[in-house]
């Protein structure tokens, strides 16, 4: 049911007031230790080294700080046909459409779950999964990994170590 799907969310990511009080770029930027605007410009980059001429790209999840703007500007600019931006929360989508307005002719918004998507991620040339995985219990990560098309050998336990290794390359 929708109610259990959300069950891990937490109370801030439903409340608007609440998004709107967090959504503040310094307070974004320590809680992932100050390295915000490096782990965006590695997404930013990699989007615009992705071949995604009349491609689509989605975003799963992910309203907060400026990640979202800078995202659809690199896959816009780099050719991408539609953006689509999904989420399991309504309120986190309409503060995400509050942000993309230059864009709302190559933009989708969608309700739906990282780990049981009803739209396929494979008709996609990337899916940007940011913010999303620390957000998910343990083993809801694998089934969000496993959704994006990513094959995972590794434990729940170990993607975090994984993560890191990749993002300090």
């Amino acid at each position: 049911s929708r109610a259990s799907e959300k069950s891990h969310v937490y109370p801030l990511y439903s409340n608007m007031w609440l998004i709107k009080l967090v959504d503040f770029q310094p307070i974004i930027s320590a809680i992932l230790l100050f390295q915000y605007d490096r782990l965006v410009l590695q997404i930013v980059n990699g989007l615009a080294r992705s071949d995604l001429k009349d491609q689509n790209v989605l975003i799963t999840s992910c309203a907060f700080g400026n990640v979202l703007p800078r995202v659809v500007d690199a896959a816009v600019r780099g050719g991408a046909a539609r953006v689509v931006i999904a989420d399991l929360i309504h309120n986190e989508l309409v503060h995400a459409r509050s942000k993309l307005g230059d864009f709302s002719e190559k933009v989708d918004f969608i309700e739906d779950d990282a780990t049981a998507m009803k739209r396929s991620a494979s008709g996609v040339a990337a899916n940007v999964m940011f913010f999303l995985l620390h957000e998910l219990p343990h083993d809801r990560k694998v089934q969000a990994l496993r959704e994006a098309g990513i094959h995972v050998v590794a434990t729940p336990a170990d993607i975090g170590e994984m993560i890191k290794k990749a993002l300090s390359r």
